[in-house]
């Protein structure tokens, strides 16, 4: 476990649980790079006075806060600004490391959570590209003032994508992975054919036959895997042909639920209203213009 020297208190720090982040914002990044953490900066102390994003290329153990985490080669962690903290490590290496902070933050805005400690599993390999990309677009090719805000948004940008992608994928099991068994890879067919022909009728029994797997172990598995029913997944699919078309065309109603598969426009209607929360009508008078 990691032990803070005997110099050091955790009193008048309190215990932080997560992270919460503006769910509309782009960060400021204020560094970003691959730096050594040698094991000889075992009780150490750090303080910083930003949010400060980790992916560790070795493994230990740390205290944020009051908080302890026993970590490996690949995982992350997320740092609050004042936080205190103490790393207990049986052997150096490096890590990737992004520190930033928010451009502007409103009381009444939504934000999502992460927690303070997150494994990365199988997609190490994906958080540390891309905090790569963060950390090589922070250095522009030209040095003038314009080069330099455009390299810091892109980066901005690129972050916030990731802290999103974290918020969507705890376990970080789904990112970027392919398919660990064989009912994964017909499920991706599946998914794929609702894609390409969602405007047809589609019935889980015969969806369920195509993929070889029983209904009911056809369901279970398509919702474990993409974090929704594929009754759900194919609404979803013709809901947002719904509103493109809504948006884009001049097409009446009933034409366009005709085209995204529902016929029936007063069934159209209701589930509209359930997945968009408004009536097609409305939602085209109030993004249209």
């Amino acid at each position: 476990m990691a032990v803070p020297p005997r110099w050091w208190s955790m009193e008048g720090f309190p215990r932080v649980n997560r992270f919460e982040w503006p769910l509309r914002c782009i960060p400021n990044v204020l560094l970003g790079g691959r730096f050594p953490m040698p094991a000889s900066n075992s009780g150490k102390q750090y303080l910083n006075g930003h949010y400060a994003l980790h992916q560790y290329l070795y493994s230990g153990e740390v205290v944020i806060g009051k908080r302890n985490f026993e970590f490996r080669n690949g995982d992350l962690t997320i740092t609050p600004p004042g936080v205190p903290t103490v790393y207990d490590l049986p052997e150096g290496g490096t890590h990737w490391c992004i520190n930033f902070e928010p451009v502007y933050l409103l009381k009444e805005q939504s934000v999502f959570r992460l927690p303070l400690y997150l494994p990365a599993l199988g997609a190490a390999a994906h958080f540390g590209e891309r905090l790569r990309a963060i950390a090589d677009t922070l250095r522009p090719r030209k040095r003038c003032k314009r080069e330099k805000e455009l390299a810091s948004v892109s980066a901005g940008v690129q972050l916030q994508e990731v802290l999103l992608l974290l918020a969507r994928y705890r376990s970080a099991q789904e990112i970027n992975q392919p398919p660990s068994r064989r009912s994964d890879m017909a499920l991706d067919g599946i998914k794929e054919e609702m894609e390409l022909h969602f405007q047809r009728p589609f019935n889980i029994a015969t969806l369920a036959a195509s993929s070889g797997l029983s209904r009911n172990f056809f369901a279970a598995r398509f919702r474990e895997r993409f974090g929704m029913t594929a009754g759900g997944y194919l609404l979803h699919l013709r809901m947002e042909m719904a509103k493109n078309l809504l948006l884009s065309t001049t097409q009446s109603i009933k034409e366009v639920a005709y085209e995204t598969g529902i016929p029936d426009p007063h069934y159209f209607n209701k589930q509209f209203r359930r997945v968009v929360g408004m009536s097609p009508s409305l939602y085209r008078t109030r993004n249209r213009d």
